[in-house]
């Protein structure tokens, strides 16, 4: 199986500013490598069609989430696992916080939707970047792949 580059959270008014990885064990023989492709998020911004990219910008990125309750469904990750409680109301300002719109389901799950900029500038040099969750790439060249971590840990260009 290989990993579609992509970007972390970025239904979030802050997303992340650094990237880890770990691996307490390599796969065994037969399985993915591991490997996990690295985006150079401004090269991406910066080679997409201009007409494409203002679409997005313009309409933004809407992003869905369905949490189900861990008593009821299995089928999804619960709200109680992803808010870190078991208390509806903390779960509820915690959404509002973070500018979601949300709803509780009868069978007592939670669906939550945020629209954001599919672009954002990079926090410290201010260039535009790339930061939808799933990445155009059926419109950018691949030389934005950049970097590719491989099993050891290093970097490949």
């Amino acid at each position: 199986m290989s990993m579609e580059p992509h970007s972390d959270n970025p239904g979030r008014p802050s997303p992340p500013t650094k990237l880890f990885f770990f691996c307490e064990a390599l796969p065994p023989d037969g399985w993915a490598a591991g490997g996990n492709p690295i985006v150079d998020t401004r090269a991406l911004y910066r080679a997409l069609d201009p007409a494409i990219r203002e679409k997005f910008e313009r309409l933004g990125v809407q992003y869905m989430y369905h949490n189900s309750d861990r008593n009821h469904d299995d089928r999804f990750v619960s709200w109680q696992s992803s808010f870190h409680t078991d208390d509806r109301a903390i779960a509820e300002t915690m959404c509002k916080r973070e500018g979601h719109h949300f709803e509780w389901t009868k069978e007592g799950g939670l669906v939550r939707w945020v629209v954001s900029p599919p672009s954002r500038p990079h926090h410290v040099t201010g260039e535009m970047c790339w930061c939808a969750l799933k990445t155009p790439l059926l419109f950018a060249p691949p030389a934005c792949l950049s970097l590719h971590c491989t099993q050891s840990g290093r970097h490949a260009l």
